[in-house]
């Protein structure tokens, strides 16, 4: 069986991250010579990515303390996204209430006790950039090297003082 790589229809987007060979000098411009056919450049960007920005590390998990109150909406909108959890320079694999098992009397449980979910804490499990940051309910930025810095859940009320868009 093969994969079909969708890279040869009428229609395709590339991504490229290209690095600046001299990162002392300003670009002053981008000059593209198609060698047969047309070519359309949908956007350009800059950025200053600690390292390579389209690469991403392997898949990750942690945990996010919702508000008081606040209930986790698991239903994705028409492009995928959580409402409550989005994440840029990476992916958001899966997003669940928080599995709490029996630890402390796990001897005396029976075999594949189903775990109960916890109210208010999401276990996210995600793939990303070691810059990116997610962006959570009420606009709020959580770095993600800051996240896998801690241990247990992390309470996003603690990274209040940095909105989204004020990077």
């Amino acid at each position: 069986m093969r994969v079909d790589v969708a890279d040869s229809g009428p229609w395709v987007n590339w991504l490229w991250a290209w690095q600046n060979p001299h990162p002392e000098k300003a670009v002053a411009g981008v000059r593209f010579e198609p060698v047969a056919g047309a070519i359309l450049v949908s956007a350009i960007a800059a950025g200053s990515a600690s390292s390579m920005p389209l690469l991403w590390r392997a898949r990750r998990k942690a945990v996010l303390a919702l508000p008081a109150g606040e209930t986790f909406v698991a239903d994705l909108d028409g492009q995928g996204l959580l409402q409550q959890v989005q994440l840029d320079m990476g992916q958001v694999i899966s997003a669940t209430l928080r599995p709490l098992y029996p630890n402390e009397g796990w001897e005396t449980t029976y075999n594949n006790q189903v775990p109960v979910p916890a109210e208010g804490s999401v276990l996210i499990e995600y793939t990303a950039h070691p810059d990116a940051c997610l962006h959570v309910l009420g606009g709020y930025v959580i770095p993600v090297a800051r996240l896998e810095a801690g241990r247990g859940p992390v309470l996003y009320e603690r990274w209040r003082p940095r909105r989204s868009g004020s990077r």
